[in-house]
């Protein structure tokens, strides 16, 4: 009779104890849910946001300005040359603050854009290029500023951006100023994903021009991974399978010239 009132009391024990810490279980449950979620189940490949990081680390680390900068835009229609001589005399609007900055080569040019859009013929391409061959031939760089800028948020929790600010060298007004300002030329901002471009009067042509360089990059980021993976995967498989090894080793010795002897055989 003792032996069932303690297994009784056990039991019921028990499930006292679970009733009172019910909600301790479903908290635990619910983080090891989500740590699943997190760290567990493998996530799909976002070569986007990929590319995006691995282009601010260059920009930001590797060629880290020593000294952040602020970003400034002049909205008036002027030319650079003409903005240049009355730098003083013109209100800027601040964008946000300049920690690293990067030079890269413009993979489509004007040439291709325009030819894509307009759909020329020979004769129309022909007498582009040649009404606009030194903008042809000054379009070959963009200039990259990693920019941050604070966005709403609180005083002690404000909330900050990161971007990537592609613009020409012609709308570059003033670089090394004394007052730690970069000062550029145009009319606005265009968001292009986690990308900035600069609104001037050919903002159609240098935002095509900047949605096929990424797409480009994009293309060459996918099959290069797509190398990288199958190579991890057959020097995984060849670690754990010592015969696969030894046929790797034994092929590559067959396919090696049998060397000929200079022996005279008498």
């Amino acid at each position: 009779m003792s032996f069932l009132t303690d297994v009784t009391a056990i039991i019921g024990g028990v499930a006292q104890g679970f009733t009172h810490n019910i909600l301790a279980v479903i908290i635990a449950v619910l983080i090891g849910f989500w740590m699943y979620l997190k760290w567990g189940k493998p996530k799909p490949v976002n070569m986007a946001e990929l590319m995006f990081k691995k282009e601010w680390e260059a920009t930001t680390e590797q060629l880290r300005m020593l000294k952040p900068k602020m970003l400034a835009l002049c909205p008036y229609p002027q030319s650079t040359e003409e903005l240049k001589s009355a730098i003083g005399q013109i209100k800027y609007d601040l964008i946000g603050k300049v920690i690293g900055v990067n030079v890269v080569g413009v993979r489509t040019s004007v040439k291709d854009v325009v030819k894509l859009a307009k759909n020329f013929n020979e004769t129309e391409l022909k007498e582009f290029t040649e009404k606009n061959a030194a903008y042809i031939q000054s379009d070959k760089f963009w200039v990259v500023l990693a920019i941050e800028r604070r966005i709403g948020g609180r005083f002690l929790f404000p909330k900050v951006t990161k971007s990537l600010l592609y613009l020409k060298p012609s709308q570059i007004i003033d670089f090394n100023s004394k007052d730690d300002v970069i000062r550029v030329r145009g009319f606005g901002l265009t968001p292009q994903g986690q990308y900035l471009l600069l609104n001037d009067e050919k903002i159609n042509l240098n935002l095509n021009q900047l949605v096929l360089d990424q797409e480009n990059i994009m293309g060459i980021e996918t099959v290069t991974s797509s190398y990288s993976k199958l190579g991890e995967i057959v020097e995984y498989a060849s670690g754990l399978d010592s015969g696969h090894t030894k046929r790797l080793v034994e092929g590559g010795l067959r396919v090696q010239e049998t060397p000929t002897s200079t022996e005279v055989k008498t």
